[in-house]
């Protein structure tokens, strides 16, 4: 493993460099054998450290890191990503010296105007935490740690989805898109007519995380992805969508229409997992 790190120096400039060792490399840095610039500079922390796959990548993002403005660098360090950063993990700094946390714990962070710390974890099994401008990095080590557990195991439950339903190329993609507006609409038609609903509108989208949703206006939205799951699933999804024209939240009523139609929704339900 490759990792880009910025550096923090006493006179508080930055030096970016890449490490297989960030513990060994830091010790080189403080004693003055690391590199001229931080031997003059005196070496203090890591304020950011990012893993790559291979020493290609991780050179590309150290180029890429060198070419920014001292301003657009401290932006990088509080989160908000000057640079686009997919394909490097951002790896918590909770030890002495700003050493890496937990192999884990490595996260994509989001900086924004919230007041509370957010872990959820993508369609890519990538842990993606949101948290307030002035949260520091020990904070969200420890918020982390404190939800090890959950994260371990929604991790592990979406490389299983991953590998069930891999991400298909451009031909069954197109497939699957030509299938959702074949079967989709119709089984809206089928179930509406039973519930006596009918849809603003019906739209087939790309959607990653959501199999369908049903806005304000009742127009209801399905991701082609729910192509790739069984009969039995696709009609849960089509009810669960037509039940919110009715009752727009999850309360015991929204369920118990589901209910109405169909019985076993929670195997169904399940399917989906």
């Amino acid at each position: 493993m490759y990792y880009v790190y910025l550096l923090r120096c006493a006179d508080g400039t930055l030096y970016t460099g890449i490490t297989t060792d960030p513990a060994r490399r830091l010790a080189e840095h403080r004693s003055g054998h690391g590199a001229k610039y931080t031997a003059a500079h005196a070496a203090v922390r890591f304020e950011g450290l990012f893993s790559a796959p291979d020493r290609a990548a991780a050179s590309r993002l150290e180029y890429r890191i060198k070419q920014l403005a001292r301003e657009d660098k401290e932006r990088l360090l509080r989160g908000e990503a000057p640079l686009d950063l997919a394909g490097y993990d951002r790896v918590p700094l909770a030890g002495e010296g700003g050493l890496p946390g937990p192999e884990n714990a490595r996260y994509r962070l989001i900086r924004s105007a919230r007041r509370t710390l957010s872990a959820e974890i993508t369609a890519a099994g990538e842990v993606l935490v949101r948290a307030p401008f002035a949260c520091g990095d020990a904070e969200i080590a420890r918020f982390l740690g404190a939800h090890a557990r959950w994260i371990a195991v929604h991790r592990e439950k979406q490389r299983t989805r991953a590998a069930a339903h891999p991400e298909p190329d451009d031909a069954a993609r197109a497939a699957l898109i030509a299938r959702a507006k074949e079967v989709l609409p119709a089984r809206v038609a089928f179930y509406g007519a039973r519930m006596g609903l009918r849809p603003a509108a019906v739209t087939i989208t790309g959607a990653r995380k959501r199999f369908g949703s049903c806005s304000g206006r009742d127009r209801i939205c399905f991701s082609w992805r729910l192509m790739q799951y069984p009969p039995e699933a696709v009609d849960y999804v089509v009810v669960h969508e037509l039940a919110h024209i009715v009752h727009k939240n999850h309360g015991k009523p929204f369920y118990a229409l589901i209910a109405s139609i169909l019985p076993d929704w929670r195997a169904r339900q399940a399917l989906l997992r």
